[in-house]
């Protein structure tokens, strides 16, 4: 996974986290822990996961690994999920079951797809900001509303589809973008993800102490033949030759000269 990948999901799920009707149940594709949500009530839900990333297209000017550019396809899906007690010899089970659709449940479903597209374009979320400093451009929103696949009979779910054009991955050596500095200092903030902002931190530091043409030499994706063909790397030398004595003219200054003694 790349780090504005990474970023692009957990801003979403913490910038909505206790901001929509959901509360606190915003979660990262963790599908399994809707179970022990609700009893007996309709809760909403929402799950945020990246589904596809496409480095297919080159923009003008854009560079990210590999030497393109990244979209991504973010699925945001809300529910409003009613569970209730089923007791077995162990003790109590919560089993959750999407809402069939009804007027209340319906009403529920728009309210929350209103309040999570609003909180993204909150200006005073730090999360929602670091969001929108990594995505460049937005292009197709596409909404699909849950059905049963056996009774056809839709339910009281909604699955989003929006495909973005983000920040280029740094290069090794990059100093890092503002947007991803912002996000990694937020999740070094929180005890959830102050573990991983480290790891993460430790990887993208990789390559700031090589030599420019080495930083140059990542960043046009050439090998160290490319380089010297360019005169801009190390020459490769087939033999050693005894250094005794050099002699440096500078227009302008006078000769200088070099002996190995």
């Amino acid at each position: 996974m790349s780090i504005v990948r990474q970023l692009i999901q957990l801003s979403i799920v913490e910038a909505l986290r206790d901001q929509t009707m959901a509360g606190d149940c915003v979660f990262d594709s963790r599908m399994e822990r809707i179970s022990g949500l609700a009893e007996e009530q309709a809760v909403p839900v929402i799950v945020v996961s990246v589904e596809t990333a496409d480095q297919s297209d080159q923009t003008p000017g854009g560079i990210g690994l590999l030497g393109r550019d990244t979209s991504l396809s973010v699925l945001i899906q809300t529910a409003v999920v009613t569970a209730r007690k089923v007791k077995d010899d162990n003790g109590t089970v919560i089993r959750q079951g999407i809402g069939e659709t009804d007027a209340a449940l319906e009403g529920a479903l728009n309210i929350l797809d209103r309040q999570w597209r609003h909180v993204l374009h909150t200006p005073e979320s730090e999360w929602a900001e670091v969001f929108r400093d990594l995505v460049l451009a937005t292009h197709s929103v596409k909404d699909t509303r849950a059905a049963d696949p056996d009774t056809k009979r839709k339910h009281a779910a909604r699955f989003v589809q929006i495909d973005l054009d983000v920040l280029p991955d740094p290069l090794p050596g990059d100093e890092l973008p503002e947007a991803i500095e912002r996000g990694l200092a937020l999740m070094a903030a929180d005890p959830e993800y102050a573990e991983l902002a480290a790891d993460w931190r430790a990887l993208l530091a990789k390559g700031r102490d090589w030599p420019e043409w080495r930083k140059l030499q990542s960043r046009l994706f050439a090998t160290r033949k490319d380089m010297a063909t360019i005169g801009l790397g190390p020459l490769d030398i087939d033999e050693l030759v005894p250094f005794t004595h050099a002699r440096l003219n500078v227009r302008g200054m006078q000769p200088m000269e070099f002996g190995s003694d």
